[in-house]
């Protein structure tokens, strides 16, 4: 696995979280429209639980500092 600097880690959860805000607003607005059944609520705590992931390991307390 390559070894990321600090900046390079943050950049990617940047990235992430940015594709997880315009993806889920889309499926959002897929879903609205469509109508019921409401198959968001699924998308939205599974790709939560990576992003929240994602940030503890590169920004929160599960970072390790070399």
């Amino acid at each position: 696995m390559k070894h990321l600097s600090e900046a390079e880690n943050r950049l990617g959860f940047r990235i992430h979280a940015a594709a997880y805000i315009v993806t889920l607003l889309l499926l959002v607005a897929i879903n609205a429209v469509t109508g019921p059944p409401y198959w968001v609520v699924w998308v939205v705590p599974g790709w939560t639980v990576g992003l929240l992931c994602h940030w503890y390991f590169v920004v929160g307390p599960g970072v390790r500092r070399a």
